[in-house]
């Protein structure tokens, strides 16, 4: 990672953070370091969400909606099923 994509991340980091309004789309390598999970998993969690955009080679991720189904996740002691979740997210 060069000195200037991790300046970069830090300033995602410390937006998303600070809870302020920030991009409508993030790229996948984006998402991986400011969630600090790995580029199957997000990109399989933004799938589910219906937040994955592809153009060209160029993976995009809806962050709103991808925020959302990451806090629909939230183990709360029981699980839930996919349906659930897309539900929850609906509303």
């Amino acid at each position: 990672m060069t000195k200037k994509s991790e300046k970069s991340i830090g300033q995602i980091r410390k937006l998303v953070e600070e809870d302020r309004d920030i991009r409508k789309f993030m790229r996948l390598s984006d998402i991986e370091d400011v969630y600090s999970i790995c580029r199957n998993k997000a990109s399989d969690m933004a799938k589910k969400c219906g937040a994955f955009y592809k153009t060209g080679n160029v993976i995009l991720i809806h962050v709103k909606r991808f925020e959302e189904y990451l806090e629909s996740c939230r183990f709360t002691g029981e699980e839930k099923e996919d349906d659930e979740i897309k539900e929850d997210i609906e509303e």
